[in-house]
This record gives C-alpha cells, sequence and structure tokens, in this order.
C-alpha cells in the first residue's frame, strides 16, 4: 500500500496485491507460475463533520452507540481498479472502473461501493462461531459508518488504552486544526486533547473521605440521651472537622471535598460552586465516572449532616447547639450546589449511553468502556433513590 500526500485536505491511496499461481503442465510437466496483479487506486479527501449534523444520514447500523461527536468525513473523489492479467477483458475493465466519482455516473457507484463496506461492517455484529467480539477489530481504534456519499470513521476515545481519553483537538474544524500534513515529507500528525479520569491516589483520598466522614458523625447519630448528646456537640469537634476548618493540616470534610474536586476542572463547572478552572479545554471521560464519584462522595456527607441537623430539630435544640444553622447551611449546599448538579448533568448527558453499554453485545467499539459504564450506571441507581 501507497500513501501519498496531495495537499492539505486530499490523499491518494494505492493499494496493490498479486496472486501468484504455480502450475504443471500434465504432459511436458513443467512447471509456470501465472502471476495476475490487482490494485485499487483512490484519491480522499477529508473533512470535519459533527454528529448531530449528519446522525440522520448514516446508514442503518448495530448497536448505535457514539462515543464521541466527532466525525472524519472521507470523500472518494477518484477511483481506479485494475483487474488481474492484462487480458482484453480486464483491460476493458479497467478502464470502465476508472472513474471520477463526483460524476453523475461516478456518484452512483461510489454510492454502491459504500453500501458494500457498509454492509460489510454490519456483517461483523453478530455472534461468532470462534466466540470472537462483536464488531470488527478495527472499532478497537475506530467506527466505520457510511453515508450514499461518504465514509464516516469516530475515533475510539481508547485507542491508546483505558488509563485516558483522546479527541481531535478543536471545537470546530478540527480537521483543519489537530490533522497536519506535510505534503514535502509526505507525513501526518494528528494532535489530540486527552481526558483523564479519577487517579489511583484521589481514588485513595476518596475511599479515606467516606471512612472518616462516617467515623465522624455517626457516633454522634447513635447516642440516645439528650443531655449526653448536647454535652458532645458543645465541643465544637464536630462542626470544626465537618465544616469549619480550613487550615490544610486540618481541613474539614466539606472543605477537603472542594479541594479534591478543584483537581478535576470539568467537575467543578458542573457545580454550582465559584470557580475558574485551571484548563477550560479538559472534558469530562466517556462515562462519567468522575461525576459518580463525588456525586457518591458528596451525598454520603450531606446525608450524614442531614441526619444530624434532623436530630437536633427533633429534639427541639436548634436554640441550644451552637453552630446549627451552619451545619444546615453546609447541608443545603451539598445538596443543592454539588449533588444535584452532578446527578443532573450525569442523566442528562451521560446515563442514556451507559445504560446501552451495560445491555449491548460485548464488542471491540464498547469493551473497554463497559466496567466504568457499569460502576456509574451502579451509583446513579443507588443515588437516584434520593428522588433526583
Amino acid at each position: 500500500m501507497k500513501i501519498e500526500i496531495l495537499d492539505k485536505s486530499r490523499i491518494n491511496i494505492d493499494l496493490k496485491a498479486s496472486e501468484v499461481v504455480k502450475k504443471q503442465h500434465w504432459l511436458s510437466r513443467k512447471w509456470k507460475v501465472d502471476k495476475k496483479s490487482y490494485g485499487i487506486t483512490a484519491q480522499i479527501t477529508l473533512a470535519s463533520k459533527d454528529l448531530k449534523d449528519v446522525k440522520h444520514l448514516l446508514r442503518d447500523h448495530k448497536v448505535p452507540i457514539y462515543f464521541t461527536d466527532q466525525l472524519i468525513a472521507l470523500t472518494i473523489n477518484k477511483a481506479k481498479i485494475k483487474f488481474g492479467k492484462p487480458t482484453l477483458v480486464n483491460k476493458a475493465l479497467s478502464k470502465l472502473t476508472n472513474f471520477n466519482l463526483d460524476s453523475t455516473i461516478g456518484s452512483k457507484f461510489r454510492g454502491l461501493i459504500l453500501m458494500i463496506v457498509n454492509k460489510y461492517f454490519q456483517g461483523q455484529w453478530k455472534e461468532k462461531d470462534d466466540k470472537k467480539l462483536f464488531g470488527h477489530s478495527i472499532e478497537e481504534m475506530a467506527r466505520v459508518f457510511t453515508t450514499k456519499k461518504e465514509i464516516m470513521l469516530m475515533i475510539n476515545p481508547r485507542v491508546s488504552g483505558a488509563a485516558f481519553e483522546v479527541k481531535l483537538t478543536g471545537r470546530d474544524d478540527f480537521v483543519k486544526n489537530a490533522i497536519v500534513v506535510d505534503k514535502k515529507e509526505q507525513e501526518l500528525h494528528m494532535a489530540l486533547t486527552a481526558a483523564i479520569g479519577i487517579v489511583k491516589i484521589d481514588k485513595r483520598e476518596m475511599m479515606n473521605y467516606i471512612k472518616q466522614t462516617n467515623d465522624l458523625i455517626n457516633p454522634y447519630l447513635k447516642i440516645k440521651s439528650k443531655s449526653k448528646f448536647i454535652k458532645k456537640m458543645a465541643d465544637m469537634q464536630l462542626v470544626s472537622k465537618a465544616v469549619l476548618n480550613t487550615d490544610s493540616s486540618k481541613i474539614s470534610l466539606y472543605n477537603r471535598l472542594i479541594r479534591l474536586m478543584r483537581n478535576y476542572d470539568p467537575v467543578m463547572q458542573s457545580v454550582n460552586i465559584p470557580h475558574k478552572a485551571k484548563n477550560a479545554d479538559r472534558r469530562i471521560t466517556t462515562c462519567a465516572t468522575e461525576l459518580m464519584y463525588f456525586s457518591a462522595a458528596s451525598y454520603l456527607l450531606y446525608n450524614r449532616l442531614y441526619k444530624l441537623t434532623k436530630k437536633i430539630k427533633d429534639w427541639k435544640l436548634t436554640g441550644k447547639i451552637a453552630h446549627y444553622k451552619t451545619l444546615v447551611e453546609a447541608k443545603n449546599k451539598l445538596f443543592n450546589n454539588i449533588f444535584k448538579p452532578l446527578m443532573y448533568k450525569y442523566r442528562d448527558d451521560y446515563h442514556k449511553r451507559n445504560k446501552a453499554v451495560t445491555v449491548a453485545p460485548y464488542s471491540y467499539w464498547t469493551q473497554s468502556f463497559y466496567a466504568d459504564a457499569y460502576f456509574s450506571e451502579t451509583i446513579y441507581k443507588e443515588l437516584q433513590k434520593e428522588g433526583i
């Protein structure tokens, strides 16, 4: 295969194959080598497409799960096919298939080719005797769709593995912004933007946070004696450790959660807390596990503060417990400014797709997303019980 870069948006692909057959003459017993050469030469134009603009144009395809809104459109403008040995018939066929596909007849031929391409890839989405994954192995890198005029490539965000996700740089014409072609050196370069989920050290910190939240507040919830409860609350340890402390050496659970969230600009941009993003180009990962991590952590502290303030109110101690209003304010902020926005963001933008991934056939396209989609959906369903 030979690839030639013609200019910034046009590429020429020359694909050649040979069939070599060795035959022995039945009378002379001499061996004869018969070589047949086949080839396809195609000139392709690249363009940026947004999924919402072309989704209705895509031919029928199995498992309509889209992990990005970016599509690279490949338009075949010219095609030439070489058929086997240079016989009279094959020469005639080769001339007939030397098409300018932008012409009326050529566009019909292109439509036929794209229909065959689509049928081939959709035919891979079935159960196979060798128990391989559904779909085609190329979908670990990109999914192939077609319209009547174009091949559409959707890059798999986890083409380089599950550690981080990539997409082409640029919001509008990302092919122009992210794909750089060097005609002189015959090189093609891609600029990618990465999205990183919750890192291991922060997952560990989240687990410590959950444990310490329960360790701090649960003992107060278990106190049966009103007088003992008043005495326990009077030392200010709970309100300081839960809400007030801002010193980094003994930071409160509430401020600790905010500090941890600040490591993830897309999460902070999803909540109602004033925050200037350090990197506004960062984005939430495909399965939005970071939204569910922080939803669960914020809900836990909210829930414990809710139970605590309800206990104070039920025992008619609102005037006797210092900083009762502070606890109520923190509880409300956790629920209305953090927990609810994160849940709404997940529900509106990620829930439908993650649910589809968990029930779809296990495939080359979805396999690296399944565990994270299942995790996010499980947490979401549990938290949904709060009426969100």
